[in-house]
């Protein structure tokens, strides 16, 4: 896996930076750009053609779930994982429903987001929930 190209969509900058410089310490990783809302990250997924999608699921404006399906709808190799402050069965629901390949709570991101980003640009998925399973997506 080098050369992965990653965008992360997050509207708070802290979280953007933490996110960037985690993904940056893996040499085989590369942050290729930022957005801080949903139409933009569709922007620039479109300009920038990542292979994964780091996306927030409560962006300002378009919605990260919304902005993952017009993303989705426009190139469908590209991957994308949910980075919630929501650990619900409901929100996992409408990850899976916008085609998202896996979630990570930010409360767990330190131990979950470096195997989720591996499991992801693997072909995997990163449900770590029953309802994934019940799903038929892990």
């Amino acid at each position: 896996m080098s050369n992965v190209r990653i965008l992360i969509a997050d509207d708070h900058e802290l979280m953007r930076r933490g996110l960037r410089g985690l993904i940056e310490s893996h040499d085989e990783w590369a942050v290729c750009g930022e957005a801080v809302e949903g139409s933009e990250a569709v922007r620039k997924a479109a300009e920038l053609r990542p292979d994964l999608v780091i996306m927030d699921v409560n962006l300002p404006g378009l919605s990260g779930i919304d902005a993952a399906l017009q993303i989705r709808q426009e190139e469908e190799a590209v991957r994308i994982l949910f980075f919630t402050v929501h650990d619900s069965d409901e929100v996992i629901r409408e990850v899976i429903n916008a085609g998202g390949h896996g979630y990570v709570a930010k409360s767990r991101a330190s131990q979950d987001l470096i195997e989720a980003v591996r499991s992801v640009l693997g072909g995997k998925t990163f449900f770590p929930n029953l309802v994934a399973a019940a799903a038929g997506r892990t």
